[in-house]
């Protein structure tokens, strides 16, 4: 198989075609009995939103192919890439590193796919945790948009085949992620994030958990929703439906429940300018730092700049910050 198997140690020279993909089959089926058993637990968590379904197993199956080849791959290429005296096998070995981390990337979204087809609907989420939701408004086209940072594209990485392998996340996380996922997973630690689907979307985005409504059913859910959330997060945006949100939240006077997120990059004018005047003059900042994250509210509505950067960890931070202010404000 190689011109050079004393280089690869006697183990390699005795596996022929049969007995590697005996040894494949092996590994495949301990690896769906060890994927089996955190399935069927998250398919019961009350704090995990799926529901085991033949489209999210198949495409889960499809992922896991497609990991356990990047494996195999990934292998061989330590193997060889210090091979310098044999051309053939360094230039072999760097092309299974390329295919290697291209199949991570592929299982990686196709993975996510998956999580996209057991995802639950908003009511069913209610229903299961008993926490009081945070509502997440945006405007829909806004659900595209990419994370920045370590986040913007985790399939990069070429020196990461250390002991990063033996956490999940080397192998779920090699994808583009979107602004709202960051957000979300890391509002999440507080209550479970629910929020308005966008019309004609096929499968639910990654992020938080959808609802849809009809165009004439849009507004009356929002407005229920709000009554039903321990808190609101609005996306800065400019949108007509996302201005008619920020007015009822207005409207309904209770400053202490609206986080406004700015996401990363975003121009403030454009946003603040159309609605300034009263009472947005005394609620939103004429400016604000390049590190903004998000504007928080006191009770007469005067803003609270955050400031850090748009990762898990800020928003989480972001999240329990509201908690404990909303707490502290009901104990008074």
């Amino acid at each position: 198989m190689f011109s050079n198997s004393a280089q690869l140690g006697e183990g390699y020279r005795r596996v022929n075609g049969v007995g590697a993909a005996s040894i494949f089959v092996t590994w495949f089926a301990i690896g769906l009995l060890l994927l089996a058993i955190p399935a069927v637990t998250a398919h019961f968590s009350k704090r995990i939103y799926i529901r085991l379904n033949l489209r999210g197993i198949a495409a889960g199956l499809r992922a896991f192919s497609c990991w356990q080849l990047a494996a195999v791959l990934l292998v061989l290429w330590v193997e060889t890439k210090d091979m310098v005296s044999s051309a053939m096998l360094w230039l072999g070995g760097a092309v299974a590193a390329y295919l290697g981390f291209q199949l991570l990337k592929k299982g990686a979204e196709t993975f996510a796919l998956a999580r996209r087809h057991m995802a639950m609907d908003v009511q069913r989420v209610l229903r299961s945790d008993c926490r009081s939701p945070i509502l997440y408004l945006r405007s829909f086209g806004q659900d595209c948009q990419p994370a920045s940072g370590s986040y913007a594209d985790r399939s990069v990485g070429m020196n990461l085949l250390t002991d990063h392998v033996f956490l999940p996340s080397f192998w779920t996380d090699r994808r583009k992620w979107t602004f709202e996922e960051v957000l979300c997973k890391g509002l999440s630690d507080v209550a479970p994030v629910v929020a308005i689907g966008a019309p004609g979307e096929r499968l639910p985005a990654l992020g938080a958990v959808r609802e849809y409504v009809t165009d004439d059913q849009w507004q009356d859910e929002v407005v229920r929703l709000m009554g039903l959330s321990h808190f609101t997060c609005l996306v800065m945006g400019s949108s007509e439906g996302l201005l008619w949100e920020l007015e009822q939240l207005v409207n309904r006077g209770d400053p202490l429940r609206v986080l406004l997120i700015i996401p990363p990059s975003a121009p403030w004018d454009p946003f603040a300018r159309p609605i300034y005047g009263p009472p947005a003059e005394r609620m939103l900042p004429s400016c604000l730092p390049d590190d903004a994250l998000a504007v928080l509210f006191q009770q007469d509505w005067r803003p609270v700049v955050a400031r850090g950067r748009a990762t898990i960890a800020d928003y989480r931070t972001l999240a329990r910050l509201m908690r404990k202010r909303i707490a502290e404000a009901a104990a008074c």
